[in-house]
């Protein structure tokens, strides 16, 4: 069977567990939330009530509308990249909220 492996090429486990969730209100100015999951976490689910960008990066990271979307009801599973503490999001045109779930 082959293994899953992300958009970044980093082998995933078939079956992951769903661990710490944290939440971004996603509005026109960009929020960021803290990476400090469980250490090891490799993974996390991402989830959108509204069109987001979303950006990783450190403490000073922004998403912007040039960034990566994500549609309105969107469930994604992204590998966190190498050296990421935070993950960014602007609303696209309406507000909404963002969940990041860490996944063992």
């Amino acid at each position: 069977m082959q293994a899953f492996r992300s958009l970044d090429g980093i082998p995933m486990p078939q079956v992951l567990r769903l661990g710490i969730a944290r939440n971004i209100t996603v509005a026109g100015a960009s929020a960021r939330t803290g990476l400090d999951f469980t250490s090891g976490t490799t993974a996390v689910l991402v989830t959108t009530t509204t069109a987001a960008h979303i950006k990783f990066g450190d403490g000073t990271v922004n998403a912007t509308t040039s960034d990566t979307v994500l549609p309105a009801g969107a469930s994604i599973v992204l590998a966190i990249p190498a050296g990421a503490t935070r993950l960014a999001a602007i609303q696209n045109s309406t507000g909404g909220t963002m969940s990041v779930t860490e996944l063992l």
